[in-house]
């Protein structure tokens, strides 16, 4: 039996277990930070305090609708991800690997990854510690700028899947002008 024939089915089985996974990721996970505003006040200290580093006991509804606010963008980018990477493993799943479509949705999935990312740590950052910190007396307000290693994690595999991508997109044109070639 052929190496190609052998693996084949093995990444279709992998390729489905995991767009399982993903689509279950984008059904729920963008649903997750909304909620969390909206119920902050029923978290448990504990809670609060991993997610949100000097998170004060309550909020005001202003911070909670802030939140809801600027969460909502993030979570459409992250489902849009998710949604462009479970695509791609449903292309894969179905046993199609080297084909036109699979650079589109990989580049796709890149430009969300990266708008994803960028939203989160231009926008979203800051304005969680505005929210945060909304019902402060005047002069204890704050907004926080960071870069943090997901940040980098983010960026960092944005590029290598669009690059991914490209090269696929060149692979498959080489491989159509052989097709062409008697």
């Amino acid at each position: 039996m052929n190496l190609a024939n052998e693996n084949l089915p093995r990444i279709q089985k992998i390729s489905r277990i995991l767009r399982f996974a993903t689509l279950l990721g984008a059904l729920t996970v963008p649903l997750i930070p909304p909620f969390t505003w909206a119920f902050y006040h029923k978290l448990p200290a504990v809670m609060k305090r991993k997610m949100f580093d000097g998170a004060p006991e309550s909020l005001g509804f202003p911070s909670q609708i802030l939140g809801i606010g600027f969460s909502i963008p993030s979570g459409v980018l992250l489902f849009l991800m998710l949604g462009s990477i479970t695509k791609l493993l449903s292309l894969y799943g179905k046993g199609r690997l080297f084909e036109l479509e699979n650079a589109v949705w990989m580049r796709r999935s890149a430009l969300f990854i990266l708008l994803h990312t960028l939203y989160g740590m231009l926008i979203a950052q800051p304005l969680t510690s505005v929210a945060l910190t909304l019902g402060n007396p005047p002069g204890q307000k704050a907004i926080a700028f960071a870069l943090s290693s997901g940040d980098l994690t983010g960026i960092f595999c944005a590029s290598f899947l669009y690059l991914t991508a490209w090269v696929s997109l060149e692979g498959h044109r080489i491989k159509a002008e052989g097709d062409l070639t008697i």
